[in-house]
């Protein structure tokens, strides 16, 4: 019996231990990210839709082409992908 009782206190010693560790560890790392986060603060990024399907997206990832519209007023336009772009160039190549 006596044996049993060393054998557990044993084990929750080191679970005790272990679970001490790993705060430790996570304590650690949390002023790394703090840091982080604070010399790169996150950027405002002008939001765009697709022409074609309407998806927003950053202004950064969209295709933009300059066309003219039927007032010769230049516009530009947005495309989420070549395949939008190629779509809307050959439904308006009429006009």
């Amino acid at each position: 019996m006596r044996a049993l009782l060393f054998f557990i206190l044993v084990v929750v010693v080191f679970f005790l231990i272990r679970f001490i560790f790993k705060r430790l560890e996570q304590f650690r790392a949390q002023p790394d990210q703090l840091n982080n986060s604070e010399s790169e603060p996150p950027t405002e990024q002008q939001m765009v839709s697709c022409e074609v399907c309407g998806v927003h997206l950053p202004e950064a990832d969209a295709l933009g082409v300059e066309t003219n519209n039927r007032n010769g007023v230049n516009e530009k336009k947005f495309f989420c992908s070549k395949d939008h772009l190629q779509q809307f160039v050959d439904h308006h190549s009429s006009w």
